[in-house]
């Protein structure tokens, strides 16, 4: 009866799927833009969520709190690659916890990695600590549910090496394991180390020229290569040898530092050292020979003087001749650095005024009486740097040639009584050469004659009202090229 019964039912499905079958293609042939998708829908795969999770920087214990953000860095990559959690970036966490002025600092226990993945929206929360006891370092981790505050799983690993290790060991190891993937059985590598002890102990040791500290001293290094060690110790000789690191291999490396030998004592005999006189003050009077062009521009400013206004009041009409200029002279000095005996440059300021020397009588007699009329004073400022070339020396003198630039003003300033009138200013650059020949009786001290040619054609200054003035009358250049000769005075130090 139950066999019957089972037939029966069977045949019915099968009827029923038949008819089914049917009316689908009734229904393709009568609406052809319709598409069958039966058989993508039983084959289609749903592909589960990923677990929203943020990662708590690890708690440093005895590593550097920079080295500790590394690694932390290293493991939300590790988590992320791993395929199970959608692992929030650090930065947008960083925001987050701002805006809400969370203190993320010093957050370590399970109650604050709980509040931290409540504000921040994810359901898992994965803390830690990375710490370091001697030579062995330790990965601790845990995974928290948000909801529950329950701990789901725990991954630790506990290795010896170096903070390198770590990154590369025990950071992906750990994250495989908190994930829930399988965790491939760690490749051990036997430690390398030289334990390096000297007697005397307190010498610094070297590897391959890098100081390492002072021994007693243990040294962890790479196998598969030569190294060079060398001890050192004040009083002592210096030790070196090279050695091979041979994997798991500690080297025990016993040193027996050799006293210095004392040297015989060297009669060192004291030789005053001879003074070299390669710089100077040199002061030099000379006497330019321009007064012919100076007084062909008097003549032209004597011109205009009844014709015009040119200083800051008319003198017109009131029969204002200027003097011509007798003599046009000045002093210059100059600071001397001799670069090798046939070559010497020097740096120099000087002042020329017509009748120079006059001035200078004037100052030191004390003549201070005011000009009952009307005068005109002529200054020429003047910067200068010369080159010095003495090809040829003697015992007691030598020649020499020089060659330099200048930059010169001219500055003519009329005065009533004491009251100034104002003036014009011409400047400009000129080329200097000359020759000369210097008396040395000492090496400190010196003599020269000395002949010079000075180019020196000047432009107006644009200043103020009276510049102004002496350009509309066309008075706007002055050339004082020409000849001077100096005597002068060098000290050498």
């Amino acid at each position: 009866m139950r066999i019957r019964q089972t037939l029966l039912m069977n045949l019915f499905i099968l009827g029923f799927i038949g008819l089914s079958t049917a009316q689908g293609k009734e229904l393709l042939t009568s609406d052809t833009s319709r598409v069958d998708t039966s058989k993508n829908i039983l084959h289609a795969t749903v592909k589960p969520e990923k677990i929203a999770v943020a990662v708590l920087d690890l708690d440093a214990n005895g590593i550097l709190p920079a080295e500790g953000r590394a690694l932390s860095d290293r493991l939300r990559s590790e988590i992320f690659s791993s395929g199970v959690f959608e692992v929030m970036e650090r930065a947008q966490m960083d925001r987050i916890l701002a805006e809400m002025q969370f203190q993320l600092s010093g957050c370590t226990s399970d109650e604050c990695a709980i509040e931290v993945g409540r504000l921040v929206g994810v359901q898992k929360m994965i803390a830690g600590s990375v710490s370091k006891l001697g030579e062995l370092f330790s990965v601790s981790l845990r995974l928290i549910d948000v909801e529950t505050s329950k701990i789901e799983a725990t991954a630790v690993f506990d290795m010896e090496g170096s903070l390198a290790s770590v990154l590369t060991q025990a950071i992906p190891h750990v994250a495989r394991k908190i994930s829930g993937l399988p965790v491939p059985e760690p490749n051990f590598r036997k430690s390398t180390k030289f334990r390096i002890m000297t007697t005397p102990s307190g010498a610094r040791i070297f590897l391959d020229g890098i100081y390492q500290g002072l021994s007693p001293l243990e040294i962890e290094v790479t196998t598969g290569h030569v190294y060079y060690l060398k001890a050192v110790k004040n009083g002592y000789q210096e030790w070196e040898d090279s050695y091979k690191a041979v994997e798991g291999q500690i080297l025990d490396v016993n040193i027996a530092m050799s006293p210095q030998q004392s040297k015989p004592e060297t009669i060192v005999k004291y030789e005053k050292p001879q003074r070299a006189y390669n710089q100077g003050f040199k002061i030099r009077y000379a006497d330019m020979r321009v007064t012919d062009k100076l007084n062909q521009h008097m003549a032209l400013l004597n011109e205009q003087i009844d014709r015009r206004k040119l200083f800051r009041r008319s003198l017109a009409g009131e029969g204002i001749i200027f003097r011509n200029i007798i003599r046009f002279n000045g002093i210059e000095v100059y600071n001397t650095h001799q670069i090798n005996p046939f070559l010497a440059y020097e740096f120099g300021l000087g002042c020329y005024r017509a009748e120079f020397d006059r001035w200078i009588s004037d100052i030191i007699s004390r003549d201070t009486k005011s000009p009952s009329s009307i005068s005109l004073a002529t200054w020429s400022p003047e910067i200068t740097l010369v080159l010095r070339f003495a090809p040829i020396r003697f015992p007691i003198f030598y020649p020499f040639i020089e060659l330099g630039a200048g930059y010169n003003f001219l500055i003519q300033t009329a005065f009533e009584d004491e009251r100034s009138l104002g003036g014009p200013v011409y400047h400009g650059w000129g080329m200097i050469y000359g020759l000369g020949v210097e008396l040395k009786p000492f090496k400190f001290i010196g003599f020269s004659l000395e002949w010079m040619r000075r180019n020196g054609d000047l432009n107006l200054l644009d200043y103020d009202k009276v510049s102004t003035n002496f350009k509309d009358a066309g008075l706007r250049k002055i050339d004082i090229s020409g000849v001077n000769f100096g005597l002068a005075l060098s000290l050498y130090y």
